[in-house]
């Protein structure tokens, strides 16, 4: 499942506002904490966005990691065909090796596969029976250490998904306030007055879409 990287989407407006709150200066309708409130919802933002990328570098670099890992053990998985099928075997450890798909080139997903059957397989041989260098419980735990580095992935994803559920909520709150002192802004000052310039000046998203994913960094399918 791709994984996207999710990025606030209103922190420039929030930025923006909080430098006009502090330039038009004291007003009845603009106490301070309504700046302070809003750079707290600001920093929040950030702080979730920054998060979310810490976060999302572990399944991505994972993932690559994990492709490597995957390609070095069908290789494996190919030298224990070869040499079992080569080798004078009990019957039914000859029999199980049949049960081993050997069509197809290389994909993770073929990977998977055949280390599962591989690894059935494996129980029918001798503990003396090696290959490439590896002895037959060592091939078992190379499998599943390639198991269990898929679900070390699968989890970091899922930490993902939460950050970015973080990221999404901070940003709703910041495009909230950035709208409502907006509103407070606009009625404060003489229309073409340089105060009321200022406020114009404030960029606006009339959709009001909280963090959206377009364009955003996208993590490895798995």
């Amino acid at each position: 499942m791709q994984m996207v990287l999710v990025k606030s989407q209103h922190s420039h407006r929030g930025v923006v506002t909080v430098g006009v709150l502090e330039d038009v200066g004291v007003h009845p309708d603009l106490p301070v904490t309504l700046r302070t409130g809003l750079q707290a919802l600001l920093d929040n933002s950030s702080s979730k966005e920054t998060a979310g990328a810490t976060i999302a570098a572990s399944p991505t670099s994972m993932s690559v990691m994990n492709d490597l890992g995957w390609e070095t053990l069908w290789r494996l998985m190919q030298a224990v065909q070869v040499i079992a099928s080569a080798t004078d075997l009990p019957a039914d450890a000859k029999a199980a090796l049949r049960v081993i798909t050997t069509s197809g080139g290389y994909t993770v997903p073929h990977a998977r596969k055949r280390a599962k059957q591989t690894r059935a397989t494996l129980t029918k041989f001798p503990d003396t029976f090696s290959a490439s260098g590896k002895t037959k419980a060592e091939i078992v735990a190379a499998i599943d250490a390639m198991f269990d580095a898929d679900t070390e992935e699968d989890n970091l994803r899922v930490d993902l998904k939460t950050a970015n559920t973080a990221t999404r909520e901070a940003d709703k709150a910041l495009d909230k306030e950035n709208k409502r002192i907006h509103k407070i802004l606009q009625v404060c000052f003489p229309k073409g007055s340089r105060e009321w310039q200022l406020v114009k000046g404030i960029p606006t998203d009339r959709a009001g879409t909280a963090a959206k994913t377009d364009g955003d960094l996208k993590l490895p399918e798995k």
